[in-house]
């Protein structure tokens, strides 16, 4: 009868993993080297980028492996640097370096640990500032830095690896004058590099139509948005933070708002930061309609093993709440989780 209703259950279950595309590259010389602490150790898992000289422009990224090592191939012959950024490192820049035509260079990177140290805290009524006004709170803009060095790095091993879990969903619709309709179901799913970038082009084109959320007088959807889409710069544009981050349980919380009068489709709630490594351990959001909220999600993040160390991932998912409108006068409720299990089967794939 709602087919949209159930639309909403795995829509909202599966768009976990948005990463921004990365363009195909041709076949030409290469850039090789591995990352290391000053103590010798790898400094594994950690995102490497191939930045022109000339422009200074963004580049292309890559991830170290679990030994350190990082290769991109197929490159135009230029003036190059490489940069690396880790969580509990300091960020690394290689001299400029000329890459000849079917040249291969070899170039390592010698990394210190940095331990993170953020500014005084403010206290005081919060205000909400956009991407360019970060700087007026200096513990916010240290908190949003380090929390995008962890999602650079999560997209950035999934466009390097391909892997397999399963997806464990649990869902409930209540309706009136109906018994509730349950939605089960288990499948397994393979995050490969190219479907992980095909289905970021795809997001960005929906998010720009209609935003988080789409409802019609018979159906509606909501998209959980991950990390990577809350801590890309992009994401600052149409929204802003509240200034004076907080510590609730141990963790930091740095809470986001629609920038201006909230539009449909939009959102807010808050990202929760583990003190201790600085990555990104939960998310809270509310789909709102006006200001107020019509659904809430929350995603939390565990430390997956893979070969030579863990990687920290999407582990579980809960939404709940009730549409508005017409479909909301038969729907009285929508519930689930989704629980991401038994990743397996790690792949780097070489490009």
């Amino acid at each position: 009868m709602y087919p949209g209703v159930f639309r909403t259950m795995l829509r909202a279950a599966a768009v976990l993993a948005a990463t921004a595309a990365v363009p195909a590259l041709a076949q030409g010389a290469a850039v090789e080297g591995r990352a290391t602490g000053t103590d010798g150790a790898p400094v594994p898992f950690a995102v490497v980028r191939l930045v022109p000289a000339a422009t200074g422009d963004s580049g292309v990224v890559a991830i170290t492996d679990a030994e350190g090592r990082y290769r991109f191939a197929g490159l135009a012959p230029g003036e190059y640097r490489v940069r690396l950024d880790r969580i509990g490192v300091e960020s690394t820049v290689t001299p400029s370096f000329t890459l000849g035509s079917g040249a291969g260079v070899r170039q390592d990177l010698r990394a210190a640990a940095r331990p993170i140290q953020l500014p005084e805290l403010r206290t005081g009524a919060p205000r909400c500032l956009a991407g360019t006004e970060l700087d007026a709170d200096a513990a916010l803009a240290a908190l949003w830095s380090e929390a995008q060095k962890f999602a650079r790095a999560r997209a950035a091993f999934d466009r390097s690896y391909r892997y397999t879990y399963t997806r464990r969903q649990r869902g409930t619709v209540r309706m009136r004058l109906v018994s509730p309709r349950h939605l089960n179901r288990d499948s397994v799913v393979t995050s490969d590099p190219d479907s992980v970038a095909a289905r970021a082009v795809r997001l960005a084109r929906e998010r720009a139509a209609s935003g988080y959320s789409t409802q019609t007088r018979r159906s509606f959807t909501v998209t959980i948005p991950d990390e990577q889409e809350l801590l890309a710069p992009e994401f600052l544009r149409a929204h802003c933070l509240e200034t004076s981050p907080q510590v609730v349980d141990g963790r930091w919380i740095v809470r986001f708002r629609p920038a201006g009068r909230a539009r449909r489709g939009t959102i807010r709630g808050e990202i929760r930061i583990d003190p201790a490594s600085y990555a990104v351990d939960a998310l809270h959001v509310e789909h709102l309609r006006g200001d107020e909220p019509f659904m809430r999600a929350s995603i939390r993040f565990g430390d997956v093993a893979v070969p030579g160390g863990r990687v920290r991932l999407p582990v579980q998912a809960e939404f709940a709440g009730r549409p508005r409108g017409a479909v909301g006068l038969a729907v009285t409720g929508v519930q689930g989780s989704v629980s991401f299990l038994n990743h397996r089967g790690f792949e780097r794939v070489v490009r």
